[in-house]
């Protein structure tokens, strides 16, 4: 938990602790899989009606079938030690190794899709396709993204 709290590295939390690294990460990807079961209820795809109905005026008048609005975050991750894992987390945006997520929030704000993590290297086209999130659109469920998403991830999502 402090390595949550705290953004502590690993090395460090083996000194403050005197245990073995792998023994640190055992520890806290068994914390993770722990929270990410706990929390996978809090986010949940809204029925189009209820995005309809909260959504804000604006959207409303300007985006009236805007579903959802979509970007990529990225957090940064320790410098892996595997070279394959190394260049596969490898962000040229970041320039670090960062894991790579996709967002998907309401028009009124309410987050409704996170995707697993991905390596920083992957490219938002491929996160959209291999994430699921297309499991979750409807005929005409229009979808907002910002600059950064490249117009090819647009036509893609149409088909």
């Amino acid at each position: 938990m402090m390595k949550l709290k705290l953004n502590l590295l690993f090395d460090d939390l083996v000194r403050r602790f005197g245990i073995s690294k792998s023994l640190v990460s055992k520890m806290f990807n068994a914390w993770m899989q722990v929270l990410a079961e706990k929390s996978k209820d809090l986010v949940a795809w809204l029925p189009r009606e209820t995005i309809r109905a909260c959504c804000p005026e604006f959207f409303r008048e300007n985006y009236p079938s805007t579903t959802v609005i979509i970007d990529c975050a990225e957090t940064f991750i320790q410098r892996p030690t595997n070279l394959k894992t190394r260049s596969e987390t490898f962000s040229n945006y970041k320039s670090h190794n960062t894991a790579k997520y996709l967002v998907g929030i309401s028009p009124h704000g309410q987050i409704m899709f996170i995707s697993k993590a991905f390596g920083g290297r992957a490219s938002d086209k491929f996160i959209v396709e291999k994430s699921g999130f297309l499991n979750y659109l409807l005929p005409g469920d229009e979808v907002m993204a910002d600059r950064g998403f490249t117009i090819e991830i647009f036509f893609f999502l149409v088909v």
